[in-house]
């Protein structure tokens, strides 16, 4: 009966080191999320990256508030991206970065002309679609794998405790 419990421990505690090793690699989506800008000392600041992330947004809502028919919040998203790119331009962010949110700001425009172009009939009833929540870079993987870990430790050393108990 020990032996072939042993054994199970034995056997749970190597599955849970080899899902421990896998919980430390990064999920795919972390290594895809865009904006993608390069990082490290020639690499644009934190800052600088938001101007990127703030255009998209402001080019999302655009697209939007143009699926709903508002053509007054469709403007208002576009007006907003352009205000990002002056900020951007003010601060000086490197070209790439620029050419994002130019890019956003493209996008928004159009968003709000064809707003403003169909404003005059009633849109259908449009099914908005839910945003997808935004990627934080936390994953619970680790702290799950090593609270597995640990469980799996402690029943091995009980195991060990209640052996020893038996045999004295």
């Amino acid at each position: 009966m020990r032996s072939s419990l042993a054994k199970l421990s034995a056997v749970a505690l190597a599955a849970l080191l080899v899902f421990g090793f896998f919980a430390i690699t990064p999920a795919a989506s972390a290594q895809t999320y865009p904006p993608t800008f390069p990082t490290g000392p020639a690499g644009p600041t934190g800052d600088q990256i938001l101007f990127g992330i703030q255009a998209n947004n402001a080019a999302a809502a655009a697209a939007s508030a143009a699926a709903r028919g508002d053509a007054a919040g469709a403007q208002a998203a576009a007006d907003q991206a352009a205000a990002v790119l002056k900020a951007a331009k003010a601060a000086k962010a490197p070209a790439d970065i620029i050419a994002t949110v130019q890019a956003a700001v493209a996008r928004a425009n159009a968003s709000a002309a064809a707003a403003g172009a169909g404003s005059a009939s009633v849109p259908a009833a449009v099914a908005v679609a839910t945003p997808n929540l935004a990627f934080t870079g936390s994953s619970v993987n680790l702290p799950l794998a090593a609270g597995a870990i640990m469980v799996g430790a402690g029943g091995l050393g009980l195991l060990a405790a209640r052996k020893r108990e038996q045999s004295i």
